[in-house]
């Protein structure tokens, strides 16, 4: 979860070829898709509108 468009696509482009990559631009979008999927691993930016990587 990244709220920062160029440095999400940076982390997208990068982590693809070995893993499944999804992304959201803010918290509550991407818990929406963490309940969906249960993912064993979310990687979050810490500063963020609606919510951030701390308060989760």
């Amino acid at each position: 979860m990244e709220d920062n468009e160029d440095f999400r696509f940076y982390l997208k482009d990068n982590l693809k070829a070995y893993y499944h990559v999804e992304d959201a631009s803010n918290w509550k979008e991407g818990w929406e898709k963490v309940k969906k999927m249960h993912p064993e691993l979310v990687v979050s930016d810490i500063m963020m509108p609606v919510m951030n990587g701390i308060e989760s």
